[in-house]
C-alpha cells in the first residue's frame, strides 16, 4: 500500500485490549488479582479496576468542565469507534484501521494494558 513510492509506518499505534483479556490469559493462581477492563457507554473507556471493583493504579484526574469528561473528541470517537468496540477490538479491526489510514506498518503499543503496572504495593500470593 505504498503511497508515491513509499510506505508509510505509524510508529506509535495503540491496540484496545478487550476487557476480558486478564481473566482469559493470566493463570488461575493470580487471576484474583488481575486488572479487569471496564465496560461502559463509553467506546473508548480506558479504565481498569480490581475483579471486586476497586479502582486499578492511580486515582484518575477527574474533569475539570462537565464537557471534558469524554475529552475533546467524545462525540466523534463514539460514532467513529462503535462498530469497533462491538466487533471486540479485534486483530481484523486493527487491520482495517489501517488500512483506511493507508498504513503499511505499525509499531504497536498497549492502551488498558499500560495501566498494569500501575498499582502500587501489589504483594504476590
Amino acid at each position: 500500500m505504498a503511497k508515491g513510492g513509499y510506505r508509510i509506518i505509524d510508529s506509535d499505534m495503540h491496540i484496545m485490549e478487550p476487557p476480558d483479556l486478564w481473566q482469559r490469559y493470566t493463570d488461575k493462581k493470580y487471576r484474583d488479582y488481575a486488572q479487569v477492563g471496564v465496560t461502559s457507554d463509553n467506546v473508548r473507556d480506558l479504565r481498569t479496576v480490581h475483579p471486586d471493583g476497586r479502582p486499578w493504579g492511580a486515582p484518575v484526574r477527574a474533569a475539570s468542565r462537565p464537557s471534558q469528561a469524554g475529552g475533546r473528541n467524545y462525540e466523534r470517537n463514539q460514532k467513529l469507534y462503535v462498530t469497533h468496540a462491538e466487533r471486540g477490538w479485534s486483530t481484523e479491526v486493527q487491520l482495517e484501521a489501517m488500512d483506511v489510514e493507508g498504513l503499511d506498518i505499525a509499531v504497536l503499543f498497549p492502551t488498558r494494558g499500560l495501566h498494569t503496572l500501575a498499582e502500587p504495593f501489589m504483594d504476590p500470593p
